[in-house]
Formats: structure tokens, C-alpha cells, sequence
């Protein structure tokens, strides 16, 4: 029973966090709708259709290679072939589906919301997903709830090792092989020399 009451606190201090993040982008887009009960309530409904994650660590029930044409007939109002176009990728025969079962309920699942609870949901994923990279009311916020509420951490980093840490994220790859063409490279010439030398 312990373990249901703190389910259900902090499903309700989500709600709240969400409302508050929508909030402040509202004063932007004033026809944007702020209702974190009704994106809670989407959420749960995805994961309900969602595989679970050990079944996500099987390879082959996680490859189902579709042909595109089928796959859209099946999935239309995803718009599969329009999305493929728009990339200019008009010629791509078939794609890899990691989750089918998902998107043939996901296309109901969709039907069963107003557009603008799916608006307001896709504007809070955005939102949420650059809290940290907003002004202060959004990264206060997003901290608030993910870094104190769930997880009990009492102070954030501060903003220049945040963004150092993004920046390694983002370009880590890039870095490493900068790196790599730099480092190595003179390092095999000069190994090279010196085995030449003997």
C-alpha cells in the first residue's frame, strides 16, 4: 500500500510538473492547451502498448524488416511514405520495425485523443527534452521534479559543467575523431620513422 501511495504522488507531481513547464511556454503560444492529466494519461496508454524491456533485449523480436508499401497501408495515418519524401528518401523499399505491435495500436490509441491533447503532448516533449538548454524557469523546474523529487539530489550542477557535459554529448564522436587523426596518425609516423631507422 506504501509503495501505491508514492506511485500515486508522484503521478500527481508530474502532472504538476508538466503543467508548469506548458505553463511557461503558454505566455508564448497562448493557444497552447496546459492539461498534464491529460498527457499522463496518453503516456500511460503508450507504455500499456509498449514492450516491456526485457523483451526489448531479444535481437530478433526487435528486427522486422517491413516493406514500405505495406507497412504505410497498414499504418497510414502515420504517413510513412509522405515522411520518407520529405527526407528525400522516396526510394527506400523497406524499413526495420522494432516494435510492429506498438504501431498498429498506436494508430486507434491516436484516434482516441482530441488533436490538442496530441498538440500539447508533442509541444512537452520538446519542452521537456531542452528544459535544461531553457531560460532559468524551465531548467529550475525540470530539476525540481527529476533531479529532487525523483532521485533526491538537492542542488544542481552548475550551468558550465552542464553545458561542457552537453557539448561532450553532442560532439564526443566528432572530437574523438579529430582526436584520433591528430594523435594517432603522428604517432604512427614517428613509429614508422623510427622501425625505418633500425
Amino acid at each position: 500500500m506504501k509503495q501505491e501511495d508514492d506511485f500515486k504522488t508522484i503521478r500527481n507531481q508530474f502532472v504538476a510538473h508538466i503543467n508548469n513547464i506548458l505553463s511557461f511556454a503558454k505566455k508564448d503560444y497562448t493557444n497552447l492547451n496546459v492539461d498534464g492529466k491529460a498527457i499522463l494519461n496518453l503516456e500511460t496508454d503508450l507504455a500499456k502498448i509498449s514492450r516491456k524491456i526485457e523483451d526489448l533485449r531479444d535481437p530478433v523480436k526487435n528486427y522486422n524488416k517491413v516493406a514500405t508499401k505495406d507497412y504505410d497501408s497498414k499504418t497510414s495515418v502515420l504517413g510513412l511514405a509522405n515522411g520518407l519524401n520529405q527526407y528525400g528518401l522516396s526510394k527506400v523499399d523497406s524499413i526495420v520495425v522494432g516494435q510492429p505491435d506498438f504501431f498498429s495500436a498506436l494508430v486507434p490509441l491516436l484516434k482516441k485523443y482530441p488533436i490538442q491533447t496530441l498538440k500539447s503532448y508533442m509541444h512537452w516533449q520538446i519542452l521537456n527534452d531542452f528544459a535544461t538548454t531553457l531560460p532559468a524557469n524551465y531548467r529550475d523546474e525540470h530539476f525540481d521534479f527529476y533531479g529532487k523529487k525523483l532521485n533526491g539530489i538537492q542542488e544542481q550542477k552548475p550551468r558550465w559543467k552542464k553545458m561542457v557535459e552537453n557539448t561532450d554529448e553532442s560532439l564526443g564522436e566528432l572530437i574523438g575523431q579529430i582526436y584520433v587523426e591528430n594523435t594517432c596518425q603522428k604517432a604512427q609516423k614517428r613509429s614508422y620513422l623510427k622501425w625505418a631507422t633500425l
